[in-house]
């Protein structure tokens, strides 16, 4: 089954599976290094990396992380989650906890156990006003618009606070938002990002086949039951297309997204571009 719906063939997959990090008890692990932007350049390795929750990590991968010298870590969870499971504390990094995706109201989107109670609430809230979407995809058109936790993002890079990590529960959504950003800034075209995004669903097999498999009774009653699940453990093309699609709309230039929602101006995007591609 092609869980990258597409973007991704299978020629691709193993040099794309070179961006994991060899650490194994955090959900998809790995860097953005090496990726090529649109003027021939490419991310400096060992710059950016991404995960799923820190608070994972064994003896072993705890002390591989340590030597990548983290400068500064973004916690992207809801305050729920992160007491559910606190990071543990790098040397010398700032590490702060910021939500990557909030309600159309602006109040944080929780996944924790109690979060899921009032996202499935505000999807039935959403549904039976008529919205016959993905209710996913209204918080996905919210994410790239006065977040908090990108602009803190952004920041560090400007200060050159680099090896930095980002991270949410499973690595995925707000995480890879945040991923597509960063590589958008740099110059690295929209066809690659899209790439980038999906090869979490390479990289989380394990979590969606053992959800598949865990509920195969009702996905053969049901089978679109089986894109649902697809999407809920790994991520959707079309959330990603989504986050493009607003961005563009809003701001046709994309200098000028960079400038109202970051402060980056062009010669400031250069110059990040100077400092982090080579």
């Amino acid at each position: 089954m092609n869980w990258t719906e597409g973007m991704i063939q299978e020629n691709e997959v193993e040099q794309l599976l070179e961006k994991r990090v060899p650490v194994y008890s955090v959900s998809n692990f790995r860097e953005l290094g090496g990726f090529r932007t649109k003027d021939g350049r490419q991310i400096k390795k060992g710059l950016f990396y991404r995960c799923g929750a820190l608070g994972e990590l064994n003896e072993d991968d705890s002390e591989y992380v340590k030597k990548l010298g983290i400068k500064f870590v973004l916690d992207l969870r809801s305050a729920p989650e992160a007491e559910i499971l606190n990071d543990p504390q790098l040397p010398g990094a700032m590490q702060i906890q910021l939500c990557g995706m909030h309600y159309p109201d602006g109040s944080e989107c929780d996944f924790s156990p109690a979060g899921i109670v009032r996202l499935n609430s505000e999807a039935k809230k959403a549904a039976e006003a008529g919205f016959d979407g993905n209710y996913m995809e209204l918080l996905y058109k919210e994410m790239p618009f006065h977040n908090k936790a990108y602009q803190a993002l952004f920041k560090q890079m400007q200060a050159g606070r680099v090896p930095l990590l980002f991270h949410c529960t499973a690595g995925k959504d707000r995480t890879g938002v945040a991923a597509m950003l960063i590589m958008l800034a740099l110059g690295v075209d929209e066809k690659t990002i899209l790439k980038d995004y999906m090869l979490t669903n390479i990289c989380r097999e394990n979590e969606i086949k053992a959800a598949l498999e865990e509920r195969k009774e009702e996905i053969k009653k049901q089978p679109e039951v089986e894109t649902y699940i697809i999407h809920a453990y790994g991520v959707s093309l079309e959330s990603a297309k989504t986050v493009l699609a607003v961005i563009h709309e809003k701001y046709p230039k994309i200098e000028d997204y960079f400038l109202a929602e970051y402060h980056l101006d062009k010669a400031e995007l250069e110059r990040l571009k100077d400092q982090y591609l080579e």
